[in-house]
């Protein structure tokens, strides 16, 4: 049961990341920023299925198809805007899948500190910090 409900989760943060990117989709730059502030705003939604969909015990691939197929998705949504900042230059030009890879680190960490409450101590307003890291990081990748 936890790993249905966890391959739910990972199905719902992969709906909202290509709800972030929708039609009429923004210039990449936009949308990585979307991206990444929608990760983080979906674990603050969505707190009992981010912290169910990261247990090690749960992301195993052998253990759900279906949960791996729905996570690989939601980062597909990230890479394939990574890759489209950098092929529109737009990004540093390295390598698509580490800029990914570090920007999701990023966020996964700055949701999770949300979640425990550790922001609460360095910032008035967490959504407010986020946008603000969001637009630090984004700005970082510019070339």
């Amino acid at each position: 049961m936890l790993t249905a409900l966890s391959d739910e989760g990972f199905r719902r943060l992969a709906a909202a990341l290509i709800t972030a990117r929708a039609a009429p989709p923004p210039p990449p730059p936009e949308a990585l920023h979307a991206l990444l502030t929608t990760y983080v705003h979906f674990a603050h939604d969505n707190p009992a299925y981010f912290r169910l969909m990261f247990r090690p015990e749960l992301t195993q691939p052998h253990k759900s198809p279906s949960g791996e197929k729905a996570a690989n998705e939601a980062f597909a949504v990230l890479a394939d805007t990574v890759t489209d900042c950098i092929a529109e230059g737009t990004a540093k030009l390295v390598d698509a899948d580490d800029l990914a890879i570090t920007l999701w680190s990023l966020v996964h960490g700055l949701a999770s500190l949300w979640l425990d409450g550790q922001l609460d101590f360095r910032a008035d307003d967490p959504a407010a910090l986020t946008e603000r890291v969001v637009t630090l990081a984004t700005s970082l990748t510019k070339p």
